[in-house]
């Protein structure tokens, strides 16, 4: 039986979204105004807005994001640039 593509709707995205897959199934979304953590297996997504800026007052558009699993502390970190 073949395999199919399964579609999910997550409203907190917008703009260019950037992906990180964090683990099998979490994946880590960064767009304009909205970070998400989506768990896959469950079909459920948690979201944390934000509203930053840059020094010119422009609003912050993510364009990368870096896991750090050896940061401060022995904690993980997740960095958004």
């Amino acid at each position: 039986m073949p395999q199919h593509a399964s579609q999910h709707i997550i409203p907190t995205i917008a703009g260019q979204p950037i992906f990180k897959t964090l683990n099998a199934d979490s994946l880590l979304m960064v767009s304009n105004g909205h970070i998400t953590v989506y768990n896959k297996k469950t079909n459920r997504y948690t979201d944390l807005p934000y509203d930053a800026h840059t020094v010119y007052g422009m609003p912050f558009i993510p364009t990368a994001v870096e896991l750090d699993n050896q940061g401060n502390a022995g904690l993980a970190a997740i960095t958004v640039y």
